[in-house]
């Protein structure tokens, strides 16, 4: 069976890291928070999409015309 190096490497990594701190969840996730806040650099966030907004997208996307069609 074919493997990803990339999946591999990650899947160790994870591994460590888990291990590292003996597999807690809460502690994993204190520990990850941590980094990110000394982590210097721009943060990105993009504000929520309200479902009207997607809802038109949809409507434009759709045909207006199905004539001839099938």
């Amino acid at each position: 069976m074919w493997e990803d190096s990339i999946i591999v490497e990650i899947r160790q990594a994870r591994e460590v890291y888990a291990k590292k701190h003996g597999y807690d969840l809460r502690t994993i996730y204190q520990s990850l928070k941590a980094r990110e806040k000394s982590e210097e650099g721009k943060k990105v966030s993009f504000p929520p999409k309200l479902i009207s907004t997607i809802e038109q997208g949809v409507e434009q996307l759709r045909p207006t015309n199905l004539a001839g069609v099938g």
